[in-house]
């Protein structure tokens, strides 16, 4: 026996699991005590018994139901309900799939809120007039679930309070594989020695990276996409917070693969940059934005690989109109000691970049006298075009 419309027999109800059957023995229970009273004339009861629906008591149901379904309520049945539904599902759930897809994509691809750590000044680690510490940070980026933050911050040594000029933030883009230095010996004595000569806040992380992973932008820490940079601009702004120093734009000096990631921090932000430095950078995104306004000072080791890139961004960027400071360093190592990997800082340039960042007027009156006695004769620089 089958149910109007509902292509399902009683004995089909009979057979479906316990709640559901009973769900519908109730169901039709109900409609067919809604068409005796329309036929006559009472109102539905509230409550009533539902006693056990037979094939005979089913089958009456379906007739009154033919009968009256132009004078009385019709009630959709369950199995038309659920055929209903399913139709109405069809779109949520590849929706459904979609947004569950976007929410493992983002997981895995998206850095979740760091957890900065409250700081202050102990005057236990002042020493030589400079208060060096670190923290750890899980940060959850590529190659790298934690890093270490090493800072130095020059103070005074009465009150142990930061000098005036310590608001005055540098962050240090280390080289690939200084990560591993630093996880060993900790914060560079050269940082240290950059913040006592200049006055200036120095920061840096402990980033492990791989040389093979140069051209991965969403893996290589140098390129925007990675997450390292807006991790560099919330250190900057928490340091500034914690030790009551002023928001001023960031200077930043690099090595290396470093001085890459500095090139593409001021292309990405131009704005924030007050002064940059960097020596050995090898890759750029060669086009400085115009709103540019950050001081900038290049170099080159003699034989460095980054030489020629190098000096065609600083071609460009100058004949728009940027006054960049490059020089190509005389190496103090021969051809036969490999001075083609030569490309990383040299004293002469960490006293050029303490200069640059604290004392503009100084650093350009001995400019000139520095190159004619450290810097060789870049050709390159020189041509109207490159020629291979």
């Amino acid at each position: 026996m089958r149910f109007r419309n509902s292509g399902l027999t009683y004995e089909a109800f009979a057979k479906l699991p316990g709640p559901f059957a009973a769900l519908c023995r109730r169901w039709l229970h109900r409609v067919r005590l809604t068409h005796e009273s329309a036929r006559a004339g009472r109102s539905l009861p509230s409550t009533t018994a539902h006693p056990r629906l037979t094939p005979a008591t089913f089958a009456k149901a379906s007739q009154l139901i033919g009968e009256q379904s132009s004078s009385v309520h019709q009630v959709t049945p369950m199995p038309a309900r659920i055929a209903k539904w399913s139709k109405q599902l069809r779109w949520l759930l590849p929706s459904a799939l979609l947004l569950a897809a976007q929410a493992i994509w983002f997981a895995s691809h998206h850095r979740p809120v760091v957890s900065l750590p409250p700081l202050a000044i102990d005057a236990r680690n002042i020493s030589d007039g400079l208060y060096c510490g670190h923290f750890n940070l899980r940060v959850n980026l590529p190659l790298n679930d934690e890093t270490t933050v090493y800072f130095c911050i020059p103070v005074a040594n009465g009150s142990g309070q930061p000098l005036r000029q310590a608001s005055n933030l540098v962050f240090y883009a280390p080289y690939n594989g200084e990560g591993i230095i630093m996880g060993r010996t900790g914060m560079p004595d050269k940082l240290r020695r950059l913040a006592k000569a200049t006055g200036f806040t120095v920061f840096t992380m402990k980033i492990l990276a791989g040389s093979g992973l140069r051209y991965q932008p969403k893996v290589y820490y140098t390129y925007p996409q990675s997450g390292w940079f807006d991790l560099v601009f919330e250190l900057k702004a928490h340091l500034e917070r914690e030790f009551c120093l002023e928001c001023k734009p960031l200077c930043a000096v690099g090595e290396s693969a470093g001085g890459s990631m500095i090139e593409r921090m001021l292309v990405k932000y131009p704005d924030r940059f007050d002064a940059v430095a960097w020596n050995g950078g090898t890759a750029y995104d060669m086009h400085l934005p115009d709103q540019c306004r950050a001081r900038i000072l290049v170099f080159n080791t003699e034989g460095c690989p980054g030489t020629r890139a190098t000096t065609l961004l600083v071609k460009e960027a100058r004949q728009r109109g940027f006054d960049i400071h490059y020089a190509t360093l005389r190496s103090t190592l021969t051809r036969a000691e490999g001075w083609r990997d030569n490309h990383n800082a040299m004293p002469c340039t960490e006293r050029q970049y303490a200069l640059f960042l604290a004392n503009q007027a100084g650093f350009e009156a001995q400019w000139g006298e520095f190159l004619a006695v450290e810097s060789v004769r870049n050709y390159e620089l020189e041509m109207d075009d490159f020629g291979e």
